[in-house]
């Protein structure tokens, strides 16, 4: 019995040994694996830093040829001006054949142009790829003359003045009455009232809407109150206060047309009018 005991004992002991030898090893074969898990994934990570840097390369090598090999200007047109010459406006814009596309300041060269050539209202310098500048002109056209104590600023609808004169143009409304601050040319009219402009705009959006345009020949603002104009040198038409002036000029345009002789004189007057009460009188001239 003893020898028996004995035995199993020992077999015992053999079986703990094997266990510990089975699990060292299965122990070293996952640091194995584990680090060749690593070592892939630090292979994979230096593959991606290296197409990311070549990738970096690339593109700063694309950007350094745009701006040195390619895309040098190569044609420069202009389209909607026949106040200046293609190589005045180019010359203006400052911008150069050779000169390359994307360095060229776009904005810059709409700014001198609206700026130093005052009959161009609005610039716009556009980029014609691969080689091409193209810009376009919107011109001002005089819609007003301000009387400026003795000299006369020529703008635009939008205000700008295109020129200051010494003596009145003919065919373009004498505007007389205005507060103004400073007539610059290429910049816009600075009035001493913004009522005065916002009136003015609109007055110029109303005759040229409701056709007076070339028949206008004054435009008198005698008080904030009392604005008047003269059309066709021969009619006098008192609009009173700057209160619904497009009705106002609506109602003149058909009574001049339906009710008033094409050789007639006089004074209408609309002062009172608005479009809850049609209060107008036409007095003839005698």
């Amino acid at each position: 019995m003893g020898l028996k005991t004995q035995r199993k004992k020992g077999q015992a002991v053999r079986s703990t040994t094997s266990n510990k030898s089975v699990h060292s090893r299965a122990k070293r074969g996952d640091v194995r694996r584990a680090a060749v898990r690593a070592g892939k994934r630090r292979k994979h990570s230096s593959m991606k830093l290296y197409y990311f840097l070549l990738m970096l390369l690339i593109v700063a090598t694309g950007i350094t040829l745009s701006f040195t090999v390619f895309f040098h200007i190569q044609t420069i047109t202009v389209e909607g001006t026949a106040m200046y010459d293609h190589e005045k406006v180019v010359e203006v814009a400052g911008i150069k054949i050779g000169q390359n596309l994307f360095l060229c300041d776009t904005d810059k060269a709409e700014e001198r142009l609206e700026t130093n050539l005052p009959y161009i209202e609005k610039a716009s310098v556009l980029r014609r790829l691969p080689t091409g500048i193209h810009i376009k002109i919107e011109e001002a056209k005089a819609a007003g003359q301000v009387d400026i104590e003795g000299r006369y600023a020529l703008i635009s609808d939008k205000g700008k003045v295109l020129e200051v004169m010494t003596a009145a143009k003919d065919n373009v409304p004498e505007i007389t009455g205005l507060g103004v601050n400073e007539a610059k040319e290429g910049f816009n009219l600075a009035f001493v009232r913004e009522q005065d402009k916002e009136t003015l705009f609109e007055l110029f959006g109303a005759i040229k809407s409701y056709g007076f345009g070339g028949k206008i020949n004054r435009v008198e603002f005698a008080s904030t109150s009392d604005i008047i104009l003269l059309f066709d040198n021969r009619i006098k038409i008192k609009l009173g206060a700057p209160t619904t002036i497009n009705y106002k000029l609506e109602f003149a345009r058909r009574v001049i047309d339906e009710k008033i002789g094409i050789n007639e004189k006089g004074t209408l007057d609309l002062s009172l009018l608005s479009s809850t009460s049609e209060k107008a009188s036409f007095i003839p001239e005698e």
